[in-house]
């Protein structure tokens, strides 16, 4: 049997058991059931305006599953699937093949597409079990790995660098690791992650250790990170009633003896207040590798990971956000990130009204300003909505 049809008899076999188990999953006390069904109508009017508005939607389902064998060991399993249809399928170079990429060196995904009118793709983006012995802690398979300290920006997140355009994936991907924790006490621990690759160049193992001192946590990390050396700190605490983290990395290449060293920092506070849950958060990222001059174009349409040195094209960005709540089912916010050397910025007005405790409907516009050539400039304008419901 070949592997397509392995990967196709285990989704299989997954969804299968967790369908069968939904029932009684009360009853055995041993199952965790959850997800959400998710529906996402977008319009994209490219630059120049003068080109055709494209039109796509996309179905997604997730399917979270959990089962507890003994009291100290948890398995868990979460299935991503999505059914793409319109034109983003059929006119954006590279989509299809970004979004049909699988993640991490074991593919566990599955595809299917009608020529150019559709794709469906669904994958199995969390797979591990979590063992738990006391004060150690055993992590191994398809799991986030989330180090950064940062809301937006995470340059401590060495092997699970997120895409903030990415901006519909709220899980975030997940990678093929073993992590081994020690917990000496509720505010510090010790870890170490081994990251499976196929080819010696994209080796990755990197180690942590974060502790707690005067309100703060504090972090120190270094390893192996595919190409590079990798030196990095953290921390996350607050002044007065102001949230304030902040992180950096250095990067030292260690085969490519031609790229650059860099420095990737980034730092940021945020602050709730009113009756209406008033949320200001401002930041700021530093890439000493980003230039200073038109940027070149951010790649809002990519699925990939990214590493902390393709955080941002420029040498610095600026991040601001303000939220709040009218009424208590009515969210409304807007955020921004500006370049301030070629002066482009992205802009995201939002709305958010939950209908009931499981159903949302959000409005989302997606704004880009700056010349051609800038970091958030020729891109276009993009709107969506969505309707959630989760279970």
């Amino acid at each position: 049997m070949g592997k397509l049809h392995l990967r196709i008899v285990a989704l299989g076999v997954l969804f299968f058991s967790i369908a069968t188990n939904i029932s009684n999953a009360q009853e055995l006390k041993k199952y965790e059931i959850g997800g959400y069904l998710k529906d996402l109508q977008t319009v994209f009017i490219p630059s120049p305006d003068s080109l055709p508005w494209f039109s796509d939607n996309t179905l997604e389902n997730r399917l979270r599953f959990k089962y507890f064998p003994v009291e100290w060991i948890t398995v868990n399993a979460e299935a991503r699937s999505r059914f793409m249809f319109g034109d983003f399928v059929r006119f954006v170079p590279g989509y299809r093949q970004s979004n049909e990429k699988h993640m991490g060196s074991v593919d566990l995904a599955w595809s299917a597409s009608g020529r150019n009118s559709y794709l469906f793709h669904t994958e199995l983006d969390r797979l591990n079990i979590d063992i738990n012995l006391g004060k150690w802690q055993l992590i191994a398979g398809r799991q986030r790995v989330n180090w950064g300290q940062n809301l937006v920006w995470n340059p401590n997140d060495l092997v699970n660098t997120y895409n903030y355009f990415n901006f519909e994936y709220e899980e975030r991907p997940g990678t093929d690791a073993f992590i081994i924790k020690y917990h000496p006490n509720f505010s510090s621990v010790a870890e170490a992650i081994y990251v499976y690759h196929e080819k010696s160049d994209s080796l990755s193992a990197a180690a942590l250790v974060r502790i707690n001192r005067w309100g703060y946590d504090f972090q120190f990390l270094g390893g192996i990170i595919q190409t590079d050396w990798a030196l990095g700190t953290g921390w996350s605490g607050s002044i007065g009633r102001t949230s304030f983290r902040g992180e950096a990395t250095w990067l030292a290449p260690r085969i490519d003896k031609g790229q650059k060293h860099s420095v990737i920092a980034a730092i940021s506070g945020d602050y709730t207040f009113g009756t209406y849950n008033n949320f200001v958060h401002f930041g700021m990222l530093f890439n000493s590798a980003g230039k200073t001059e038109n940027a070149g174009g951010v790649a809002l349409f990519t699925q990939e990971q990214l590493n902390p040195r393709s955080l941002s094209r420029g040498k610095v960005n600026l991040f601001g956000q303000y939220s709040t709540q009218p009424t208590p089912l009515t969210t409304v916010g807007l955020s921004a990130i500006v370049n301030p050397y070629d002066a482009s910025a992205f802009i995201s007005p939002t709305a958010t009204l939950s209908v009931s405790n499981n159903f949302d409907f959000t409005v989302v516009l997606i704004l880009f300003t700056g010349a051609n050539g800038t970091e958030y400039g020729g891109v276009g304008q993009m709107g969506y909505l969505k309707f959630k419901y989760s279970f």
